[in-house]
């Protein structure tokens, strides 16, 4: 059990590291697509709006005094923006500080106005105080504006507001070159996005140390997550390994206070309308309280195997009922379910054998049951050789639910049954389906080419009776007689 636990746990834990790896990656890859894309359309809005503003300013008045007034309160009250040139003739012809300044432009710059005429971002020093910042240039009039950009505030908004430290970017011109960068070399995964007009791309990426942080902090998600289902999942073993061992207590307990009971429902002769025999059915009366319906544990029995403590239980019981069921009726006969791994347990076939032996009630009118919904065609020689057998006991034998199962013809005549015993569906629709009344009446036919004794089961009213009677069926077994009861009320309604 340790060695299984520690199994398990491994397990998980590896499972909670593939999760966490493959959930970082993704996780990395939508952040990229998604702050790549912010960041773009942020700085891409944002210039637009300065070269708009830029534009209609430089249109308001011929007044050159006007204008630099202008300009100058519109840098003042923008974070963004330090200083505004304009260049014509490859020369400064004024700022926002100073008219008719007709400084020559750097050579770098006139490379850039020759190569990139609609505009461009690019590295340089500003006009009159040499301090290092990003120029915004873009054409206006018979020449061109330049914008010097607070270099400091966009690295923090790139840095922190885009993409919120988490990963590595950069800001990157149309020539390539790189502007404003937060990120190291050693990348191990890069994606970029560019502007729609093409004058920038920023570009964002991680390193082995983010990656890690990322897997690091999924990694204690999924484990806590696995734990909680894990807890889940183990309650829920618990409680079904507890409520198994409690119907197998439960059952043991029942046999023990005699709560589990033989019911027995009468066989009737179509011809006589006599009791021939009965079925042995069984019931729970549950601490002695209610009657539990079958349906509610029969199956459990099957799977967990008590089905076969319990049969021997009211067989038992049977050897004591049967004498007062049967009332002097020496051809009366009782009906007993079996199951295929009866028939393959050869011990539990020997107590069955004792029983009989030790019980002269048992020793004639007892028949075991077969249902035809159990496969027996990979068992067969092993049931063949069990229900021979049994017939020295004076066992004989029954197949259930005729025309529902397995049960070929080749099969049929080699178990040899004695009673077959047809399901209720077709006793149920043979009164209004024709094709069903043509099957039913060929299923007798085979039985009797089989010298089997035919019993219609579940016939609940006279035109059902009349049906199977008009078919030649010997015996019915149904509600149309009798339900099923205990034994004294069996032995009552008998004497009736």
């Amino acid at each position: 059990m340790q060695h299984h636990k520690m199994w398990t746990a491994v397990i998980a834990l590896l499972i909670s590291v593939i999760i966490s790896i493959v959930w970082a990656f993704l996780s990395l890859e939508l952040q990229i697509a998604f702050n790549n894309s912010k960041a773009v359309n942020e700085l891409n809005s944002k210039l637009n709006e300065i070269k708009t503003k830029t534009i209609s300013i430089s249109r308001m008045s011929d007044d050159s005094v006007y204008i630099e007034d202008a300009f100058t309160q519109f840098v003042l009250a923008s974070r963004t923006i330090q200083e505004i040139a304009y260049i014509s003739n490859k020369q400064y012809i004024y700022t926002d500080r100073s008219q008719k300044i007709n400084i020559p432009i750097k050579e770098n710059l006139k490379q850039y106005l020759e190569q990139y005429p609609n505009g461009f971002l690019i590295r340089t020093n500003t006009s009159l105080n040499d301090v290092v910042t990003i120029s915004y240039v873009f054409p206006a009039g018979n020449g061109f504006f330049q914008l010097f950009l607070n270099k400091n505030y966009l690295s923090q908004w790139l840095g922190t507001y885009i993409v919120m430290g988490s990963l590595k970017s950069e800001l990157l011109n149309q020539a390539e070159v790189r502007l404003i960068s937060t990120k190291s070399e050693q990348l191990i995964h890069e994606e970029r996005e560019y502007s729609p007009d093409g004058i920038f791309s920023i570009q964002s990426g991680y390193d082995w140390a983010i990656y890690f942080n990322f897997v690091i902090y999924r990694f204690s998600i999924v484990v806590v997550l696995m734990l909680f289902v894990a807890s889940v999942f183990s309650f829920a073993y618990m409680l079904a390994y507890k409520y198994h061992l409690s119907f197998e207590s439960d059952v043991l307990r029942g046999l023990k206070n005699n709560e589990i009971i033989p019911y027995y429902q009468a066989i009737v002769s179509n011809k006589t309308k006599q009791r021939v025999g009965a079925e042995l059915l069984c019931r729970w009366y549950y601490r002695r309280q209610k009657i539990m319906d079958p349906s509610t544990f029969i199956n459990k029995l099957e799977n967990n195997g008590q089905i076969k403590e319990v049969t021997l239980h009211l067989l038992r019981q049977l050897a004591k009922d049967k004498p007062h069921l049967a009332d002097g009726n020496d051809s009366f006969y009782v009906s007993v379910n079996v199951t295929i791994d009866m028939l393959t347990d050869e011990a539990y076939l020997d107590e069955i054998k004792t029983l009989i032996s030790s019980n002269k009630s048992l020793q004639t009118g007892l028949v075991f049951e077969l249902t035809e919904r159990q496969a027996v065609s990979d068992k067969i020689n092993q049931i063949v050789k069990s229900m021979a057998s049994l017939r020295k006991y004076g066992i004989r034998w029954a197949l259930d639910d005729f025309g529902t199962g397995y049960a070929g013809l080749s099969t049929l005549k080699t178990l040899n049954f004695d009673i077959i015993k047809i399901d209720k569906t077709f006793v149920e629709s043979s009164v209004t389906d024709s094709v069903t009344h043509s099957i039913l009446f060929k299923m007798v036919e085979l039985a009797h080419d089989l010298q089997c004794t035919m019993v219609a089961e579940g016939v609940e009213n006279e035109i059902q009776a009349k049906k199977v009677t008009d078919l030649g069926v010997e015996y019915t077994q149904g509600y149309l007689y009798a339900k099923p009861v205990a034994k004294d009320q069996f032995c009552r309604l008998y004497d009736k």
